[in-house]
């Protein structure tokens, strides 16, 4: 499995069955509202990965999303997005 990213929020690894995607576990009791199986899916908007997919899992929530390779913030201004909305730490 490879861990793509870690903190004490949790942990995001490629996913095993599908290369382009990531699955972020996140422990229940530190996931927001947001994250939530009946609410992830449903929120569309330019600065927010494509959610696949999400899952309950023990006390573990399941986040499949697309795979995105290299700096977020650049690939924002890459794709004619404001980056003076985006300040560091911001995302």
């Amino acid at each position: 499995m490879e861990i793509l990213g870690q903190g004490c929020y949790g942990t995001v690894v490629v996913c095993e069955t599908d290369p382009e995607s990531v699955i972020k576990s996140i422990r229940l009791s530190e996931a927001s509202r947001f994250e939530m199986p009946h609410v992830l899916p449903r929120l569309t908007h330019s600065y927010l990965a494509k959610v696949n997919e999400v899952l309950l899992d023990g006390d573990m929530v399941r986040i499949r999303m697309k795979k995105y390779v290299g700096d977020v913030r650049q690939l924002m201004i890459n794709t004619n997005r404001s980056a003076d909305t985006m300040r560091d730490g911001s995302i």
